[in-house]
């Protein structure tokens, strides 16, 4: 198990397993990691054009209430470019997961639900 320092504990916490009832009392959550953070920055490099990036990063969290297991934790990088055609027109070009790492977003003990692969989205923004 690891050394967590997550704030969020069970404080009264039973668990039924194999017919007996389990004290789960001071273990981490299901599926809430030990820390987490996220960075943003834009830069506005002409008067119509910007480019911004971001990370975010997840801690490993545990898969059960035991806290036998545990999803490991990651870091996904993101960039975003937006063209200002007007006051009321803009379009922006983003990529989510720029190094296409591939990550747990949840899971269980036998199964993880992986997140998204790198994506790039072309978006429009009209104002009235």
């Amino acid at each position: 198990m690891p050394t967590s320092r997550c704030f969020a504990r069970y404080d009264d916490f039973g668990e039924l397993a194999s017919g007996a009832l389990v004290s789960r009392d001071g273990n981490v959550p299901t599926g809430v990691p030990e820390r987490m953070a996220n960075l943003w920055t834009t830069w506005r490099f002409a008067p119509q054009w910007k480019i911004g990036a971001g990370a975010r990063y997840v801690g490993q969290r545990p898969t059960n209430a035991a806290n036998s297991r545990w999803l490991p934790g990651y870091t996904v990088v993101d960039a975003a470019l937006t063209y200002d055609y007007s006051p009321a027109l803009s379009f922006m070009l983003t990529v989510r997961n720029l190094t296409d790492r591939e990550y747990a977003v949840s899971g269980s003990d036998a199964t993880w639900l992986l997140g998204a692969p790198r994506t790039v989205l072309l978006t429009t923004r009209a104002t009235f």
